[in-house]
């Protein structure tokens, strides 16, 4: 449920993307790589230290992350569906 209001959100904010510049590719980089790393960790991240080359690897492939919410962002119906779903469900 938190990723159909978050999804829908974020599909609100591309829909006037005229007069804040937020298109479904920016939001991704914005939101991609925090929003679906494979890690996730309360510490503090300024002083992480990558254990070993795997992690590092893992760390590079922010553009994966970028590319899976473009893509869902594109495909999101918006919040018309979440209702429709809610209402009928």
């Amino acid at each position: 449920m938190t990723l159909r209001k978050l999804l829908d959100h974020l599909k609100l904010v591309a829909s006037h993307q005229e007069m804040n510049k937020m298109t479904c590719q920016n939001l991704a980089v914005c939101f991609g790589p925090v929003l679906l790393s494979q890690r996730q960790e309360a510490s503090c991240h300024t002083n992480r230290v990558f254990i070993d080359s795997e992690e590092l690897a893992s760390a590079l492939h922010f553009k994966k992350h970028i590319e899976v919410l473009h893509y869902l962002l594109q495909l999101w119906p918006g919040q018309t569906y979440t209702l429709l779903l809610f209402h009928y469900g």
